[in-house]
């Protein structure tokens, strides 16, 4: 084994050596023990007797261990310190938001303090404490919670200008990340608290949905049968009064609102070749959004297909995800 630091300088530059997963180097590294959790310091040295040793989060483990771990994440001795020693944030840590480990996802019992917009727990409402100013509450609190939060991330993009550096480009990724959490819990508040409500609407549906589906069925069974007669009437007040239009039109019933035939007009395409000849140069059309949507949705399906489409091509963009 080295008994330099020799590998960890040279990492912090950006030259990582050849790395044996029995070989652990000295220096000062950081490891992540699951994808939810906080980076914990590591620091791995030879002891005078040659006897490699580390440190993780101020507990000693097996330096084979933890070396595979943390060999690509080195950091400097001072972030070391700040983050093992004085319990600092690493540089790239952005503030907790009313979510995570600290808080608790999806927890109403939130508020945020007027000076900084970082919550602060209060007391959870009692079992039977439903209303709607505390539903307002809840969501009032994390858009405040979440109001906060972009004000730091604002204020400190508009401090540095431009990401130009790992440290910048992770703290805003982490800032991202924060918003993802707040975005999952606001969705899933809203979601719980809609569900009671969604479902006493299907009962509802449920139970009057069938008999309004009867009664509609047996009004429009009844007007059915009573076209053939109107029209037939019509067809003898017309001839009565000799007049080509007709000037009265036959009604039927004697509550509330009477019946009578009305005109109805829908197209019946015949031959649909012609038809759409007759609006393909139609300017109309093409300035139909709907219409636009489903020529792209087409376009992308050939081109994706590795099929040419006239007048258009794919183009791929790279975005944050």
């Amino acid at each position: 084994m080295s008994d330099t630091f020799t590998y960890w300088r040279n990492a912090l530059g950006g030259a990582f050596g050849p790395i044996h997963e029995n070989d652990p180097q000295p220096g000062y590294y950081r490891t992540k023990p699951g994808r939810d959790g906080r980076m914990l310091p590591v620091a791995i040295w030879r002891e005078a007797d040659g006897r490699v040793t580390a440190i993780r989060d101020g507990v000693e483990v097996d330096p084979c261990a933890v070396w595979t771990w943390c060999c690509l994440n080195p950091v400097t001795y001072e972030t070391y310190v700040a983050a093992a020693e004085t319990g600092e944030a690493w540089p790239e840590d952005v503030p907790m938001a009313g979510v995570g480990s600290s808080y608790g996802a999806a927890d109403p019992a939130l508020s945020v303090s007027a000076s900084s917009a970082i919550p602060t727990r209060t007391p959870a409402p009692g079992p039977s404490h439903n209303s709607a100013g505390a539903v307002v509450d809840r969501a009032m609190g994390m858009k405040a919670i979440i109001d906060g939060l972009w004000l730091q991330a604002s204020d400190w993009l508009a401090a540095i200008g431009a990401i130009s550096s790992q440290v910048e480009a992770d703290r805003c990724a982490n800032f991202a990340e924060r918003f993802g959490e707040l975005e999952k819990t606001a969705e899933e508040e809203r979601t719980g608290e809609k569900k009671p409500v969604l479902e006493q609407g299907r009962a509802i549906d449920a139970r009057w949905k069938p008999v309004i589906a009867a009664a509609e069925d047996a009004k429009r069974a009844m007007k059915t049968a009573l076209e053939p007669f109107l029209v037939e009437e019509n067809r003898r007040l017309r001839d009565a009064t000799g007049f080509g239009g007709v000037m009265e039109s036959a009604r039927a019933g004697t509550h509330g609102r009477r019946v009578s035939l009305r005109r109805t007009r829908r197209v019946q395409v015949s031959d649909r070749s012609a038809f759409i000849a007759h609006y393909r140069r139609d300017a109309r059309v093409w300035q139909d959004e709907a219409v636009q949507k489903i020529l792209l949705k087409l376009a992308e399906t050939d081109l994706a297909a590795g099929k040419a489409v006239p007048g258009a091509q794919m183009i791929e963009e790279q975005v944050a995800a």
